[in-house]
């Protein structure tokens, strides 16, 4: 909160500056915003989002400027796998074992919201009805990421290789292996900050601004991780498992080899934008945007 509050002062403050043009303006743009990845054996589900936030522009002429300001943006992506099955090492008490899982009904949801700073190049066509065009880029730094997950069933089992034996059934529930319905799990996401190159263009109505947006993520977004999608705790009691998310665990292959469920994750958003400006010149504050 202190961190905005100093933005929200410095930008309050570079309004007493004298230049060409100055203006502060605030602004909602609702849309779709998704993280982009490729999911085999899967589908994955576009979801709304929202934007929200304000900055303050300087303009270096009648029809170009600069802006800087602060935003918050949220982004929903689902993802659905069926008849999904996957092993890996685990460890009961002192003895190596391999976890094995059969999961159906899987469906994950990954909710993100980003602190974003742009910085943008701003121009405005001197038209009866003015045009504007925005470019730039912009710092997304996730303060919220979390994801949830449930699946209609798992079946998890217990295969010793020291004696050649696999456990399952209701008999070795107490160990955690068994057949297991309406299970779901929730927890942080860890994800790296995100680039953005932004555009925007619409129509200028007096202290208004009526126009579209997209946010294209230049880097992915998600961790390499060696988290294992479906994972063995020995230490509660009595035994458990816990279901990570798809964007940060590993699957077995056909081969045996553990793989990531998604390699790259881009952040994407676009959508309507409405802004509305105030500028102040010389003599106050007047009724339109001039750069």
């Amino acid at each position: 909160m202190k961190y905005c509050l100093t933005i929200i002062s410095f930008l309050a403050g570079a309004l007493s500056l004298n230049a060409q043009s100055k203006a502060l303006s605030v602004f909602i743009a609702p849309g779709i915003s998704d993280l982009n990845y490729t999911l085999g054996g899967g589908t994955k589900k576009s979801n709304f989002g929202l934007q929200f936030g304000g900055d303050f522009r300087y303009g270096f002429t009648e029809t170009l400027g600069i802006a800087a300001g602060l935003e918050f943006s949220l982004y929903n992506s689902s993802s659905r796998l069926d008849n999904l099955y996957t092993h890996n090492d685990a460890r009961d008490d002192t003895i190596n074992f391999e976890l094995r899982s059969r999961i159906n009904g899987y469906t994950e949801k990954q909710q993100i919201v980003f602190l974003q700073i742009p910085i943008m190049l701003n121009y405005v066509g001197q038209t009866s009805v003015p045009f504007y065009v925005s470019i730039g880029a912009k710092l997304g730094i996730p303060v919220i990421s979390r994801f949830e997950n449930s699946m209609t069933d798992i079946e998890t089992s217990g295969y010793y290789e020291h004696e050649d034996k696999e456990y399952t059934g209701p008999e070795f529930l107490f160990r955690g292996f068994g057949k297991f319905t309406d299970r779901n799990f929730q927890n942080k996401l860890k994800l790296t900050p995100a680039v953005f190159l932004a555009a925007e263009t619409g129509v200028r109505l007096g202290n208004i601004y009526l126009g579209l947006y997209v946010d294209y993520g230049l880097i992915s977004i998600a961790q390499t991780s060696p988290k294992s999608f479906v994972e063995y705790n020995d230490t509660s009691e009595p035994p458990s498992f816990t279901v990570n998310s798809i964007l940060e665990s590993t699957y077995s292959d056909q081969n045996g080899i553990q793989q990531p469920f998604v390699e790259k994750a881009i952040p994407l958003s676009f959508g309507f934008k409405l802004r509305f400006a105030l500028e102040r010149g010389g003599s106050g504050f007047v009724d339109h945007i001039d750069f």
